[in-house]
């Protein structure tokens, strides 16, 4: 059994050597980082294995799945998420998409699109994707936002019954 096992070990690292490595892909050729601040490939963000994208002109650490499509969209595994102009994204340590209104922005409700849902969010929430297969898309409230009660025109108008025995202060 264990001259098996050697056999076959030998045989693997034979295989290494005449097929080679694969070279790893390349989706966007960065230009030389001026600043120390962001390391080129690979990067680690929070025990995750993530590289730098280039995403609206701005550089962006994400996890191996996510591609950049357009300036409008990005690739999260097999799903097509189309972002709003004026929404930022950037990933958090669980390596989930975190999309905001970014901070020059008007306050405007916005709709972001993950494959064919569609999340409506407000100006001060924000829009969480997770990996493909860990989670469904969320949209997430700031917990110091302010809730705002219905409209009185849409309470229903208070009708007295005229009982005489009612203590009600509508007479």
């Amino acid at each position: 059994m264990i001259g098996s096992m050697a056999f076959r070990l030998s045989l693997f690292a034979a295989s290494l050597c005449f097929v080679g490595g694969s070279k790893p892909s390349n989706d966007v050729v960065l230009p030389p980082i001026p600043s120390t601040k962001v390391t080129p490939h690979p990067l680690v963000v929070g025990g995750i294995n993530s590289r730098v994208l280039l995403f609206r002109g701005d550089r962006v650490a994400a996890p191996p799945g996510v591609r950049v499509l357009s300036d409008t969209s990005l690739l999260i595994g097999t799903v097509t998420v189309d972002v709003p102009e004026d929404v930022a994204v950037e990933f958090n340590e669980k390596g989930e998409a975190v999309f905001t209104l970014a901070k020059d922005a008007k306050p405007h409700a916005w709709v972001l699109t993950v494959g064919r849902k569609r999340l409506l969010a407000s100006p001060t929430a924000r829009a969480v994707v997770p990996l493909l297969g860990v989670g469904e898309p969320r949209i997430e409230w700031s917990h110091y936002a302010l809730s705002v009660p219905a409209p009185r025109s849409l309470l229903h108008a208070v009708q007295d019954l005229k009982d005489p025995f009612d203590a009600s202060p509508y007479r």
